[in-house]
């Protein structure tokens, strides 16, 4: 599975893609180098049966950018799956600033809350 001098990884996706990317781009990736680990090297196909192909061609993009310089639901949802603190903490202060500054109302509409809760126990 080598070409080039460097490993690539292959992703079997949700919609039963396959994804081929260089290891190297997942190197921020808890879950990848731990399912590398554990099945003592690189697998043939790694199963991804919660993420889209669509959504981790959007990670390998991310990732790629991160990885030489230096969001969306899905792609933060698709970072914890695939435990990559630093894209998720990204998303978060993304998130943030999206809502900064907005009351409760414009948060629970931001966020979708469907919530019935006092506005005072949301903002405990």
């Amino acid at each position: 599975m080598e070409s080039s001098g460097e490993r690539k990884l292959r992703f079997k996706t949700s919609d039963d893609q396959i994804i081929e990317t260089e290891e190297k781009t997942f190197k921020l990736s808890q879950t990848i180098e731990d399912y590398i680990e554990n099945n003592e090297g690189i697998p043939e196909e790694i199963p991804l049966e919660s993420i889209s192909s669509t959504t981790l061609k959007k990670i390998i993009k991310w990732l790629e950018y991160y990885n030489n310089h230096g969001f969306e639901g899905e792609i933060l949802e698709a970072s914890k799956i695939l435990d990559i603190n630093r894209l998720m903490r990204a998303g978060c202060a993304y998130m943030a600033t999206l809502v900064r500054g907005s009351n409760v109302e414009e948060m629970k509409n931001f966020f979708a809350f469907d919530s019935d809760d006092d506005d005072e126990e949301l903002m405990v």
